[in-house]
């Protein structure tokens, strides 16, 4: 069921802010500037500065059916398909469904998984459509936090990687570009006394978006295509992590390792 269309601004400033963030001049350089496959998540966050916030920093509004004892809010997983390249002078705008929400019992206890469907049009024509799945869960006791999910299998070894470790200032750059105020990527006291984690957590959709970046880097990346993403486990600040890449028949595998070796982050990218 539709639930709102709202118009989206790409804002060149906004763009321009998030490559100089992570040493990306795709766009800066580009003659017809384009968004590349990824940074629309730039664009995807509620705008309306009326919202009431919640403890966490996020805005209260939620899906009435998530039960309102699971407090702790996170992103899971999304699937991504851009057909067409947006160009950064299109006027666009974004039609959202009414998410849907599933209840489900892991090992932590309970999990609502809400899943919400956008599409970006210019006109008539459809430039994109994500499905993005937010995980909601009760508080946990510090150093209680678990994987949202277990890894399937191994991962294989990588044919190109790069070393990333990032700091408190690059967290909050990013949480003021997104318009997102949630607390767990940069009060680390919040973070690690209130939602039990070991210490700040970085963006899931920066991750993705870093990932996609090395992809271009390899030229195996664009500003059309498709990708899946999902979240195993969450990533924190103060950690050496390695962006992963290896190439398979009909696609891209790329992946964020913690320094244990253990994958925390996967996206399956397909032309």
């Amino acid at each position: 069921m539709l639930e709102r269309i709202e118009d989206v601004k790409l804002d060149l400033g906004k763009v321009n802010g998030f490559a100089a963030l992570c040493g990306d001049r795709t766009v800066v350089d580009s003659a017809e500037q384009l968004l590349p496959l990824g940074w629309h998540q730039l664009f995807t966050h509620t705008s309306d500065p009326w919202l009431q916030h919640g403890v966490d920093g996020h805005p209260q509004e939620r899906s009435s059916d998530v039960p309102v004892h699971l407090t702790k809010r996170m992103w899971a997983a999304t699937e991504v398909r851009v057909t067409h390249p947006i160009r950064l002078k299109d006027h666009v705008t974004c039609e959202r469904d009414e998410p849907v929400v599933v209840i489900k019992q892991g090992s932590s206890g309970e999990l609502a998984f809400s899943r919400e469907v956008m599409r970006w049009r210019r006109g008539v024509q459809v430039l994109m459509e994500e499905a993005k799945t937010v995980v909601y869960k009760a508080a946990q006791a510090v150093g209680q936090v678990q994987a949202l999910t277990a890894p399937q299998q191994p991962m294989p070894v990588p044919e190109m990687q790069q070393v990333l470790m990032l700091d408190e200032v690059v967290l909050f750059k990013y949480s003021a570009l997104l318009g997102v105020a949630h607390r767990i990527h940069f009060d680390q006291p919040y973070a690690t006394q209130v939602e039990g984690y070991p210490g700040l957590v970085i963006h899931g959709p920066l991750l993705i978006q870093l990932l996609l970046k090395l992809a271009r880097a390899s030229q195996l990346g664009a500003f059309s295509g498709a990708y899946t993403a999902r979240a195993l486990r969450p990533s924190y600040l103060g950690m050496a992590l390695q962006l992963n890449l290896t190439k398979r028949n009909d696609h891209v595998l790329l992946w964020v390792s913690d320094a244990e070796g253990n994958p925390t982050l996967t996206v399956t990218l397909r032309a």
